[in-house]
């Protein structure tokens, strides 16, 4: 099948709203071209240090569960979600679970 990513690389700028509180995080992010056709997606949810992977067909993109684990307090978070690109804009919804329990819908502007 065809490789789609490139339709996906850039800087968003997200807004992101909490599944219980509602409140609305703002933060970019930053998505380019991985190894094994993923993607990387720096800076996600304005907490993760490493780049999470996601994966691509047509529109569609998808996080597949990924954990990781701070080296200074050891603590671990799992991280999953999925969206779809329509132009510039990139709408998903992920959840984490572990260190901090959280999901959030979101809508990503390409500025980049």
């Amino acid at each position: 099948k065809p490789d789609t990513r490139a339709q996906f690389l850039g800087t968003y700028t997200v807004e992101d709203v909490s599944g219980s509180s509602g409140y609305v995080y703002e933060y970019d992010v930053t998505i380019s071209s991985g190894d094994n056709g993923d993607l990387n997606i720096s800076n996600f949810a304005d907490i993760f240090n490493t780049p999470v992977k996601a994966t691509v067909d047509g529109n569609k993109l998808t996080i597949k569960q990924q954990t990781f684990t701070n080296p200074s307090s050891g603590n671990t978070i799992k991280v999953s979600g999925n969206g779809t690109l329509t132009g510039n804009i990139l709408t998903f919804t992920y959840t984490t679970e572990g260190y901090l329990d959280y999901t959030g819908t979101c809508t990503a502007n390409k500025s980049q």
